[in-house]
Formats: structure tokens, C-alpha cells, sequence
């Protein structure tokens, strides 16, 4: 059975994944952007439930409840045999409505003893683009460049749009066919993948090997209400993981 830990107050959580997958760091949210600008998040409440799911809630920004744009968000985990799924559930608190939504960093890392899933020159991790699977070694970056290893790379993901000036910044970016992202082990036998049913950008950083499938809040009125669902998926083998996830 998957288990799940806090780290601190919560905001990082420790997936202790089946056998032979090892165990996982999830930062979520690592930081939530609203119309353009990121914001730092504080916990505010971490409950494991008799049911074995595990409720999160919290605020952003973390030291200003008066700022114009502010959110509360609520993170239930439920584990199941080979996955882990994922409810966040984002309110808009704040005077003004979104005009550029909003984007929740997840950030998903190997523990540092889990050498298995470790990814520095990005031969392991796979994203969708026409229908195929590609690593991120082989395929430039959100900018068109090629993949550096030690550096950051980003993609964004067909049908969402970005913040103006992000966009007008990134003109020539890649565009994913979905926010699947996929690290394999070494030996190409087990399969880790971050999904949600809405994914405004695609990421990691390969210096810590982490990967990230951030869900997309669209633009929320003061008060009104957005829950998107993702999962983590431990899966074995790939040929199981390329037909699931070349159909979506």
C-alpha cells in the first residue's frame, strides 16, 4: 500500500511508493501563481483521515490576507494500490477577478537515496508530443532550446493559454499534446507519471531531478470556486503506460 507522510508543516509531503518504486518528495503547492505573479503559500492544517486519505488546506499569499490577489486551497491525497489520486480545490479570496488564472506548482522528486529514478541528463523523462513519447534530451525546451543537462526545461500544453507577458515572451515555445509527464527507472521496467485533467505547464528541473505537472485554475471571479484532479501513477509496464496515455 502506498504511503504518504508530512514533511514540516505539510506542504511537502513524503510517497512511500509499492515495491521497487522507492520513495517520493511531492512539494504541493510549491508556490501558486495568480494572473502572472507566484506567491508563497503557509499551511494551515494537515489531517490524515480514518479512511486513509489525507486532507491539506491552506493560504496565498502566506504573510498578507489583504493583498488584492489572494487564494485558500484545499489538497485531499487518496492512495490506492498504484496510484495516488489528487483533488486541489482553489478559491479566489481576493477583491478582483483573475483575468490570467492561475497555475499550482507540484513538484515531484526522487528522495536522494532513490537512485533508481534519478535523471540529471533527461534520457528517463518522457513527454506527449504527436502522439509520441519523447525524451526530454532528444526535444528542445519551451523556448526552443535544447536541453541542458543540470538546467530547468518547460513546456506548455495544447489548448492553455499562458500570461500575456510570458507569452509574448516565449513565442516559439514546444506545445505538448497533454500535461502527462513520465520518469522511467533505469532498467525501463517501472514507470512514474504526473497527470491532472488540466495542465497549464509542463516542467522540471534536472539538477534534482524533479518533475512537475502544474493544474490550471481558470479565471475565478472574487468567491467562485475551481477543483482540478490529478494522480500519480506507479505503473509497470511501459507499453501500459504509453497506450493510457497516448488515448488522452
Amino acid at each position: 500500500m502506498i504511503r504518504i507522510e508530512p514533511v514540516d508543516t505539510g506542504q511537502k509531503v513524503k510517497i512511500s511508493g509499492p515495491e521497487g518504486f522507492g520513495r517520493w518528495y511531492l512539494r504541493l503547492p510549491e508556490v501558486i501563481m495568480l494572473d502572472g505573479p507566484s506567491y508563497d503559500v503557509s499551511i494551515e492544517r494537515y489531517e490524515p483521515n480514518s479512511d486513509g486519505t489525507v486532507g491539506v488546506s491552506g493560504r496565498c499569499p502566506a504573510h498578507d490576507s489583504d493583498a488584492l490577489y489572494c487564494a485558500t486551497f484545499a489538497i485531499l491525497y487518496r492512495p490506492c494500490a498504484e496510484r495516488i489520486d489528487i483533488t486541489v480545490t482553489v478559491t479566489n479570496q481576493g477583491p478582483a477577478k483573475w483575468t490570467a488564472g492561475g497555475e499550482v506548482m507540484a513538484c515531484l522528486q526522487p528522495a536522494e537515496n532513490n537512485k533508481e529514478f534519478a535523471d540529471p541528463d533527461g534520457g528517463y523523462t518522457h513527454v506527449l508530443y504527436n502522439g509520441e513519447f519523447r525524451r526530454i534530451s532528444q526535444f528542445p525546451d519551451l523556448q526552443g532550446k535544447a536541453f541542458v543537462p543540470g538546467e530547468m526545461f518547460s513546456y506548455r500544453v495544447q489548448g492553455e493559454e499562458m500570461h500575456p507577458d510570458r507569452a509574448r515572451k516565449h513565442q516559439h515555445m514546444q506545445v505538448l499534446d497533454s500535461g502527462v509527464i513520465m520518469r522511467t527507472s533505469h532498467d525501463g521496467t517501472r514507470i512514474i507519471a504526473f497527470y491532472w485533467d488540466r495542465v497549464h505547464r509542463v516542467s522540471g528541473n534536472s539538477a534534482i531531478s524533479c518533475i512537475h505537472s502544474n493544474p490550471r485554475i481558470t479565471d475565478l471571479s472574487p468567491n467562485q470556486t475551481e477543483t482540478r484532479r490529478g494522480s500519480i501513477y506507479f505503473i509497470s509496464p511501459w507499453n501500459q503506460i504509453k497506450r493510457d496515455f497516448a488515448m488522452r
